[in-house]
């Protein structure tokens, strides 16, 4: 649709009674080309292109209005596949083993038929391995030396009445995850890998175990002599669900996100710092359902956002899922996160 540009909207629709009208040859209107030129009382009623952004402007004696220009397109993602997965995904890992190829390994709510993982092949992703899983939360991508590993969130029991969740290792005979080592959890919802000092580390979220919300989440270090996960520090957690490992210069931390705690989700998540060979609390942050947190660097500014996800607190018939997630800046003076912005979501 064609319309009249706001610049010109004000212009008088009749001209001035002893104006004479011109044919365009006769007007004084120019249109000029190249780098943006001078606007003055000179210069009024001139137009220019500016070709780089393709626009017009038009001269009202003091300054450059913008008379047509084309809108500045931004970057979005277009669909490109949809993949038929076993069930309803609660999570997507995706990851490159050397010299094999590009996969994406799909966490399925539901135990049968398990999770699949696909293979980047002729421009898409390909079923390429079945892996039997317990209502799947999350997977896990990490290599110690030449090892690949993969491991699962499982949050449900198996066949046997067994609560494990299962970590996974390529096999370069077989071109495929085999079972390498399983571990007891409790409604596992997320894992996290890590290495520290040079020391690999793997570490689970127990989202809870019966209708106990409060539960104790482990951290397992690698031994190289036995070649498995073995405890290395227990974390009280509440309804966890996500771990977050990031460092900041020569120190490491860890931060939980705590969801529930069996009454509230308006609760503590904590920031946990990695001293002496143990991770111990750096900072405790009121959260609201967190369900996530996330890293991030602007420069030289370190932020850490958490996703909040409902306020117990709030009264019916209120909508306690539109609630604000909140940015934390590190202030380096101070040694602590500070609150940078709220967002609303829902």
């Amino acid at each position: 649709a064609l319309s009249v540009p706001a610049v010109l909207q004000d212009l008088p629709p009749r001209p001035r009674s002893n104006e004479v009208l011109r044919y365009p040859y006769e007007a004084d209107t120019m249109v000029t080309l190249g780098a943006r030129p001078p606007c003055s009382r000179q210069e009024k009623a001139q137009l220019w292109f500016n070709a780089s952004r393709r626009g017009l402007y038009l001269c009202n004696g003091s300054a450059w209005l913008s008379v047509l220009e084309a809108k500045q397109k931004l970057d979005y993602v277009e669909d490109y596949q949809n993949l038929v997965t076993n069930s309803e995904t609660m999570g997507i890992e995706v990851f490159t083993i050397p010299k094999v190829g590009l996969f994406a390994a799909t966490a399925s709510r539901y135990t049968l038929p398990g999770s699949a993982i696909y293979k980047w092949t002729d421009g898409k992703f390909v079923p390429y391995q079945n892996i039997p899983t317990y209502q799947a939360q999350s997977w896990k991508y990490f290599t110690i030396g030449k090892k690949i590993f993969l491991a699962v969130a499982n949050f449900e029991q198996n066949d046997r009445g067994q609560e494990f969740s299962v970590i996974y290792k390529w096999s370069r005979r077989k071109e495929k995850f085999i079972t390498y080592q399983r571990i007891s959890t409790h409604r596992a919802r997320d894992w996290e890998a890590f290495v520290i000092e040079g020391e690999a580390f793997l570490a689970v979220v127990n989202h809870r175990e019966g209708n106990n919300h409060n539960v104790d989440s482990v951290i397992y270090r690698w031994n190289p002599s036995t070649g498995l996960f073995e405890t290395n520090q227990t974390i009280p957690t509440s309804g966890a669900y996500d771990w977050e490992f990031f460092t900041i210069g020569p120190y490491s931390f860890l931060a939980v996100a705590n969801t529930f705690n069996g009454t509230s989700t308006n609760i503590y998540s904590h920031i946990y710092i990695w001293l002496s060979g143990s991770f111990q609390l750096f900072q405790s942050i009121l959260t609201f359902g967190a369900a996530d947190w996330e890293v991030f660097r602007i420069g030289d500014r370190v932020f850490l956002a958490v996703a909040n996800s409902c306020d117990s607190g709030v009264p019916a018939p209120s909508n306690f899922y539109a609630i604000n997630s909140s940015i934390y800046e590190l202030n380096i003076t101070a040694q602590m996160f500070v609150k940078f912005q709220d967002l609303l979501t829902y």
